[in-house]
């Protein structure tokens, strides 16, 4: 089952269009002082821009807050159809999106950028068997990947050999998994992006592969790779909003080579694993 909401246009259903209390909104965190050249291409387009005015951040957040507790409130209906008809002890639920949103947070809307707004995205797994881990909140880094694997553990299939992620059954058992990530990763592919909004030019045009992206987020350091070379390293112990940078080359060379191994491990492989069963 899927939801369009939350999502732009932010613009809440019925009641909860006025459901949250603007002057209780909290305002986003505004971009830093030094703008990497990305950063400053996205400001630059209206649609990914956010609202320069307080009254207008704390309005496109009540709306996404409100389609929120909308989804909530549907979603509320099918488990108490699905409780009335005998079925809720024997149904596993997974609550996940496809992302996150920048909701104003470093000037920006929509899920552009590298910022983890638009990518750390929520997940919920819950199986009647494992009910006495229900309500538990997992600190150790988990990613999209993992969904499958899972799905696959809790009804007893196989995990395909050719999966990235791992499943999570052991922390649904309130165990810990031997050897776990100490980090989460995500990239995007900006081929399909130009200046223009009448569709992708690649190859013809190429102005935004250098800004092709690759993040590890530890901790305590988001270390960003672009494909032209360039990086930033974000000093997350210090300033978790991801506005300061990490003065340490050192361990900016130490995240460069986990960066560079992860990518070795599992860049795309399109004939690696087709026979394997």
């Amino acid at each position: 089952m899927s939801h369009l909401r939350p999502h732009p246009p932010f613009s809440a259903a019925g009641e909860w269009a006025t459901a949250y209390e603007r002057s209780a909104i909290n305002l986003p965190n505004a971009p830093g002082s030094d703008l990497h050249p990305l950063h400053e291409f996205l400001l630059s387009i209206s649609y990914f821009a956010a609202p320069e005015d307080e009254a207008g951040l704390r309005e496109i957040r009540a709306q996404y807050y409100g389609m929120i507790s909308d989804v909530d409130e549907q979603l509320g209906r099918v488990w108490n159809a699905l409780r009335e008809s005998g079925q809720w002890d024997n149904t596993i639920v997974i609550v996940t999106s496809d992302h996150g949103e920048q909701l104003g947070d470093h000037g920006m809307v929509q899920k552009m950028g590298w910022f983890e707004e638009s990518f750390h995205i929520p997940l919920i797994v819950r199986d009647p068997r494992t009910s006495k881990t229900d309500g538990t909140i997992v600190d150790a880094f988990t990613e999209a990947v993992d969904v499958l694997p899972t799905l696959c553990d809790l009804i007893d299939v196989p995990i395909p050999r050719q999966c990235d992620g791992r499943t999570l059954l052991p922390f649904l058992k309130g165990e810990e998994p031997a050897e776990w990530r100490d980090a989460a990763y995500w990239e995007f592919d900006w081929r399909f992006f130009t200046a223009g909004r009448d569709g992708a030019k690649w190859p013809e045009d190429r102005r935004s592969v250098g800004h092709q992206l690759t993040v590890r987020r530890t901790e305590d350091v988001a270390y960003v790779q672009f494909a032209d070379g360039d990086a930033l390293v974000y000093d997350l112990a210090t300033d978790p909003t991801w506005r300061t940078m990490l003065v340490d080359p050192e361990r900016a060379w130490v995240e460069a080579r986990a960066m560079l191994a992860w990518r070795a491990q599992h860049t795309d492989r399109t004939l690696t694993g087709t026979f394997l069963p």
